[in-house]
């Protein structure tokens, strides 16, 4: 029973400390959370009515330029009394509500067409708009009016060229923008109107009210305290309540210039504080009720812990009779009566563990053996690579002295060959290290295709022909002449005997042989074989030679390698779904045989297969 109460006491404990933390921390931060998401809401409303405002003001100058270009327009301006271009200019007037007028001039001002009736017959000679549009350029107003009869209105004057040239003025053609009306669609369009918001197009220079989506004397007293140049985040007092305003200003995007209108979005403050009590009420609510569920499932639960106490203690004092209570497989706690059954079995099964930890044992050791091996194949490659740029460094400095530049051309070129020759061999082990790297990745791929193993056995051969006569080692082919066709990669596959036949003359002495055999061995596995007499390695490393982490040295020798060569050629076999088996012994020589699937055998001639099996 003192069991069951601690259990359920502590349940209550580790829930009473995170609840009343969560708690606090809800009630500091959740007015400032929804805030923060109210303002982004905010900002991203304001913004994109401003930008939309941009937009469609843009799109009523890209009109009149459209308009400006009609063939009424062009070809009838001078002929015509007004009487289709009037007609014209009604029907775009009809079509875009949002222009209070749209005028059209002759070249000396004089208006022939207007759908104002104020304007019908006037002369715009000496009209700003006028005289920016007769010299060849878009005029753009300042947001204002006009006349005092106007609303607030952004009008645009737009040449009209004639038609044979494309350059002559012969008129020009004027859209008021009616502000209100823009704002107004605007809205409309991007469904940003809601019960709770409220928008307001103000002029930035002077913070005039031009529309806003709800009437209210107050709205606009606390709106023009704001200003009209402002963006960004603020507050204002409305009737007696905070409010949350976000304000986002034209940027003139498309137009000659901007048309300095401010947006503000309007939110009351009320509607943050009541989302964030309403929150704190619903976690409270959730942490309330979790608290009595976690209660009653650990009053449930303690009733088995109970029981396995005490089998637990019996079974530590020596009686293994004892067991834990039997649960359903479903029951939470089934799995940790399960483990007290696992827990009495443990003298029976001593003997294994101790086993298994000599097995453990071993294997800590194989992986010293390994992490060794490595730092000694790290050592061996960053020595080859070290060897071969001192030489690329000192014979780079040695062309460059003063003594060098008055020797021969005959020692600068030994020096250059030199400098070839370690530039050639850096790069192999390299190239060798970069394919291994990819290899070991997973990205190398196979491309497969049918090939003649015997004619690249005998390519490879020629290519290190010239090494071998210059090693003084005789490099001889067998059964290299009868076509041996495989599907294979190619490209993989001259690696794999480059690399075979680099080694083999590597490490291999003066006066030696390295010797090239193809053949189909008994299971129908088409085999290549490359042995030589050169200076072998300890039986027990030639495993070893086939990962990266050894590398193929003879200090006796001299000979160095990276030790990279023996595992990309195990690598590259095993894409292939083949197998590499090195037979070695020191001062005998090493045999090398790299066989591929007999699924990859396609064909040979019956003589070549029969003696070659034989």
């Amino acid at each position: 029973m003192w069991l069951r109460l601690g259990i359920v006491a502590a349940a209550a404990a580790c829930m009473a400390l995170p609840m009343l933390a969560g708690y606090g921390v809800m009630s500091l931060t959740a007015r400032d959370m929804f805030a923060q998401s109210t303002t982004l809401h905010l900002e991203a409303s304001s913004a994109s009515v401003a930008k939309a405002i941009d937009e469609r003001l843009a799109q009523h100058l890209s009109h009149l330029k459209v308009w400006s270009s009609l063939p009424v327009m062009q070809n009838v301006l001078v002929a015509d009394s007004g009487g289709e271009i009037a007609r014209a200019l009604q029907s775009i007037r009809a079509n875009t509500n949002d222009f209070t007028s749209l005028t059209a001039t002759d070249s000396r001002g004089k208006v022939i067409a207007s759908t104002s009736d104020a304007e019908r017959g006037a002369d715009f000679a000496n009209d700003e708009g006028f005289r920016t549009a007769a010299s060849g350029r878009v005029f753009q107003s300042n947001f204002g009016h006009r006349r005092t009869d106007e609303p607030d209105s952004i009008w645009f004057s737009v040449p009209i060229l004639a038609s044979y040239d494309g350059q002559t003025v012969i008129g020009t053609v004027t859209g008021a923008t009616d502000v209100r009306a823009v704002a107004r669609s605007t809205l409309a369009l991007l469904a940003a109107k809601s019960d709770r918001s409220v928008f307001v197009v103000v002029r930035r220079s002077d913070g005039k009210i031009t529309f806003t989506s709800k009437i209210d004397a107050a709205l606009f007293q606390a709106v023009r305290a704001l200003g009209g140049k402002r963006s960004g985040f603020d507050e204002i007092d409305w009737k007696g309540a905070p409010h949350f305003v976000a304000s986002s200003v034209t940027a003139g995007l498309g137009q000659v210039q901007d048309p300095g209108i401010a947006v503000h979005a309007i939110e009351p403050g009320q509607t943050v504080i009541a989302a964030a009590e309403n929150a704190t009420m619903y976690v409270t609510l959730a942490a309330v009720i979790a608290a009595f569920v976690v209660l009653g499932v650990a009053w449930q639960l303690s009733a088995p812990l109970a029981v396995m106490a005490s089998a637990m203690d019996r079974i530590a004092r020596g009686d293994t009779t004892a067991g834990g209570p039997t649960l359903p497989a479903h029951h939470p706690l089934s799995q940790m009566a399960r483990s007290i059954e696992v827990f009495r079995r443990t003298r029976i099964v001593r003997d294994r563990l101790a086993l298994r930890e000599q097995e453990l044992h071993r294997s800590a050791k194989d992986a010293e053996a390994a992490a060794l091996a490595k730092a000694e194949h790290l050592a061996s490659l960053s020595r080859e690579l070290r060897t071969q740029l001192n030489t690329i460094i000192g014979l780079s400095e040695l062309i460059n002295t003063e003594v060098l530049r008055a020797a021969s051309r005959l020692e600068y070129a030994g020096y250059a060959k030199d400098i070839a020759r370690s530039g050639v061999q850096l790069l192999a082990v390299i190239n060798d290290l970069f394919d291994l790297s990819e290899a070991e990745a997973g990205h190398s791929r196979l491309e497969d295709s049918d090939a003649d193993l015997a004619e690249i056995v005998r390519g490879g051969v020629g290519m290190m022909s010239q090494a071998a006569e210059r090693a003084e080692i005789a490099l001889s082919c067998e059964n290299c002449d009868a076509p041996f066709i495989a599907r294979v990669d190619v490209h993989k596959l001259k690696q794999i005997l480059f690399n075979l036949l680099s080694n083999a003359i590597k490490f291999t002495p003066e006066q030696g042989r390295v010797h090239v055999r193809l053949r189909v061995n008994a299971d129908g596995q088409p085999t290549l074989i490359v042995e030589d007499n050169g200076i072998g390695m300890p039986t027990n490393l030639t495993p070893i030679a086939l990962t990266p982490f050894t590398a193929a040295n003879d200090t006796t020798h001299g000979r160095h390698g990276a030790g990279l060569g023996l595992p990309l050629v195990k690598r590259l076999v095993e894409m292939h779904g083949g197998t590499v088996q090195i037979d070695s012994e020191v001062g005998l020589g090493t045999t090398v045989a790299v066989t591929l699937p007999a699924s990859r055998l396609v064909a040979a001639p019956v003589e070549t297969e029969q003696r070659l099996i034989a």
